[in-house]
């Protein structure tokens, strides 16, 4: 229904939709997904690792294998590669089919300064990552160690396979990490929680699947500066350079360990 000023009449004619210069205004709506889907995102990830790393070990003592020296590197690649492979493609068909896309759902968005700010966070996150290990540490009397760390360190194997894994550690794994725990998971929480709860929660969880007790305050710790440059940039790009910098730095240090000394 619509009035003319010029005659004072009412018409009962509808304007056309959308508008005929093509405007449509912007509708802001809240996706189709939540926490249920990151869970099951979470139980993929946790999931095909130990699938995959049961089969691996099977086959190796069913071909008559040495299990006492397993390829620790190789198996940690040949479980690790599927479940984060699993886990981004359960994201992207998540924030396809239920959302509107990877970048909107998750943040997954990049300015040329996030260079900076990521690098600054990545220093804040690894000071915080070695006090809150050291205090752990000093608490409980038990010597913090790294899984990986420790999975490396004591391996046999070198070479291309090692340096592969060092790669994925430095690269890959702070990008499926970050997706998954400052993004889907992310956005599952804000969209039910304040901003405080979501900084917590994700914290809480990112530091609790690395089953460290040792490491796992620091961790903590080290994921909420990573939630803090998510929440004051709105974007998992600051976040993902910090996370990206400080496992960079682990595996550089490992790499001249085990191979420049």
């Amino acid at each position: 229904m619509t009035h003319d000023s010029s005659t004072g009449l009412v018409s009962d004619i509808t304007p056309p939709w959308p508008p005929a210069d093509g405007f449509v205004p912007a509708r802001r709506r809240r996706p189709r997904w939540g926490l249920p889907s990151a869970l099951i995102g979470l139980v993929i990830f946790i999931g095909v690792q130990l699938v995959v790393g049961v089969a691996v070990v099977l086959v190796i003592a069913a071909s008559g294998g040495d299990l006492d020296d397993p390829p620790t590197l190789t198996l940690g690649l040949v479980s690790l590669l599927p479940a984060y492979l699993a886990v981004l493609l359960w994201q992207y068909l998540v924030a396809r089919r239920k959302g509107a896309g990877i970048a909107v759902e998750y943040g997954l968005r990049f300015r040329w300064y996030d260079l900076f700010t990521g690098v600054a966070g990545g220093l804040a996150a690894m000071g915080l990552v070695l006090g809150g290990t050291l205090a752990m540490s000093k608490l409980t009397g038990i010597e913090p160690s790294s899984s990986v760390g420790t999975t490396v360190l004591e391996s046999t194997q070198s070479g291309p396979v090692l340096y592969v894994f060092l790669l994925v550690i430095a690269f890959l794994g702070p990008f499926v990490e970050e997706l998954h725990f400052r993004g889907m998971w992310w956005k599952a929480f804000r969209n039910r929680f304040g901003p405080v709860l979501t900084l917590l929660f994700t914290s809480a969880i990112f530091g609790a699947i690395h089953l460290e007790p040792v490491r796992m305050v620091g961790l903590l710790l080290g994921g909420m500066v990573f939630g803090v440059l998510r929440l004051l940039f709105d974007r998992v790009g600051p976040a993902l350079v910090a996370h990206m910098l400080v496992n960079s730095v682990a595996a550089g240090s490992l790499f001249y360990e085990l191979v420049l000394t």
